[in-house]
């Protein structure tokens, strides 16, 4: 192998390589394009306990008549969904901006769902008009940083775009001494990076601007 693009492409023996501890991450909620001047809100969330994601590729084997050995796959539907287990605490910023979601929404919403003569639709209930809750909200992304404690290591990027939630759970009990609130989601994709995001995509956006991780949480 040429000893230039050995060096080039990063795998030079004499590079060090550092672990990722999870309790060194840090997790960015994005909804893209959150208000009319097509600024995004962001949140970072501090009690993130546990995040994951699986992505799963349908691959059909292609066997050639009269063949009896796979030729080659092809490629079907992708599939990214994962979970999220935070605690759950008196100050909620995900739980607060589902409010304040609603606030600024609700005669908007109230709006659209009473019919003719301020009558509600048959099969809308009473209660839809009063009540949004997080599967209601719309697509975001999960940024993820981490940042090990050595002079010469590289951060790590990752975001989880087009999220949006399937379902979510909690559970109190007086067996357990930390509650924890869970929600299931699907994505439309996962892009990971190390080191500089200048060409690295914001995600579910269509806003052309490059916003990185690092620069979120300096806000």
């Amino acid at each position: 192998m040429n000893e230039d693009i050995y060096k080039k492409d990063g795998y030079a023996l004499e590079n060090t390589y550092y672990a990722i501890p999870g309790t060194i991450v840090q997790t960015v909620l994005e909804f893209p394009e959150y208000d009319k001047q097509g600024k995004s809100l962001i949140i970072v969330l501090d009690d993130v306990m546990s995040i994951s994601y699986s992505i799963y590729r349908s691959k059909i084997r292609v066997i050639p008549l009269g063949q009896n050995k796979t030729r080659g796959f092809g490629l079907g539907t992708r599939l990214v969904a994962g979970s999220m287990i935070r605690s759950v605490f008196t100050t909620d910023k995900f739980t607060d901006i589902q409010s304040r979601i609603y606030v600024d929404n609700a005669t908007s919403i109230e709006t659209r769902l009473k019919g003719i003569n301020d009558a509600i639709p048959k099969g809308i209930p009473n209660k839809d008009i009063y009540s949004i809750m997080k599967d209601d909200l719309g697509y975001f992304n999960i940024h993820t940083l981490a940042i090990p404690e050595y002079a010469d290591a590289k951060p790590r990027y990752e975001t989880i775009y087009g999220v949006t939630i399937i379902n979510t759970g909690q559970v109190y009990s007086v067996e357990d001494l930390i509650t924890e609130s869970t929600f299931s989601f699907e994505a439309l994709g996962v892009k990971s990076s190390t080191g500089d995001l200048t060409s690295f995509s914001r995600g579910f956006s269509d806003n052309a601007s490059v916003t990185s991780v690092s620069e979120i949480l300096k806000i």
